[in-house]
């Protein structure tokens, strides 16, 4: 359920991360300017100008599952183990949704976060033949126009099958993709994209499923994540309560860097 290390480019861990905050420096895109020299000459100075970007850990992020110990006692199955599993899986998705967030929204770093509607309701392509329409080919090419070649694609298994997939192939030929999608299943990748899927709030809108996200990104300067603490595990025991328990914990932030890396490719 945890796919933050597959959208970023870095993920710090608490030995990197020497307090409630840590400062990121990014370097303007296109700072350095390549001049011509004579040998012998002086050669002129450049000097590069950068955006801060700060990764916040002050939230701490809880499940606290409470058992009394009769329950414990007479449970047929190991409840603690369900407990805890069930408590990852929900802490894997709430940790990507927090990542995915702020790779779709890019308020930090340097440039201007790209973003592209289709026409349309509810509805998102791989391509579309309307030129007035925006699609997936459009979101890589505005992200190529300014200077970074997207390689990966992060959408939902809906907007996948309601109809990314369905608009992958030649023209008229739209077929040969539901082929391969009925042989091999999800595509995990399409074109020059990597495929990852996502499900969670962000995506979905808010698990409405109308107007859903998708981001085409360049993996490598997209999105740094940090983890101050992951998945502490604590237990307890209040014998008067007669209750048994557990806290799992973690403490996530992201940062984007180049915003013009990312295109959020919205359905209308």
């Amino acid at each position: 359920m945890d796919i933050c290390a597959e959208i970023s480019k870095l993920m710090l861990g608490p030995e990197a991360i020497s307090g409630t905050t840590m400062k990121l420096d990014v370097a303007k895109d296109g700072q350095y300017i390549v001049n011509e020299s004579s040998s012998g000459s002086i050669a002129p100075t450049e000097t590069i100008e950068t955006v801060q970007c700060t990764l916040d850990f002050s939230n701490l992020y809880t499940v606290h599952p409470r058992i009394t110990n009769d329950l414990l006692e007479d449970s047929l199955f190991d409840l603690i183990a369900l407990h805890i599993s069930e408590a990852g899986r929900q802490i894997g998705e709430k940790a990507s949704d927090l990542a995915i967030t702020i790779l779709g929204t890019a308020p930090d770093g340097d440039g201007t976060l790209n973003a592209t509607t289709g026409d349309t309701a509810n509805t998102s392509s791989w391509y579309d033949s309307s030129a007035a329409t925006d699609d997936i080919v459009d979101s890589i090419s505005y992200n190529a126009v300014d200077g970074f070649v997207s390689d990966t694609l992060l959408c939902s298994h809906h907007t996948m099958l309601h109809n990314i997939i369905g608009t992958s192939g030649l023209q008229y030929a739209e077929s040969l993709a539901w082929d391969r999608f009925m042989q091999n299943g999800y595509p995990a990748r399409l074109g020059p994209l990597n495929i990852l899927y996502n499900d969670g709030a962000w995506m979905s809108h808010d698990f409405a499923w109308t107007t859903c996200h998708n981001i085409i990104f360049t993996k490598n300067m997209s999105l740094v994540t940090g983890r101050k603490r992951w998945m502490r595990l604590e237990k307890y025991s209040e014998p008067v309560k007669d209750l048994t328990g557990f806290v799992i914990s973690f403490r996530q932030d992201s940062v984007t860097l180049y915003k013009d890396s990312i295109c959020v490719y919205s359905e209308n």
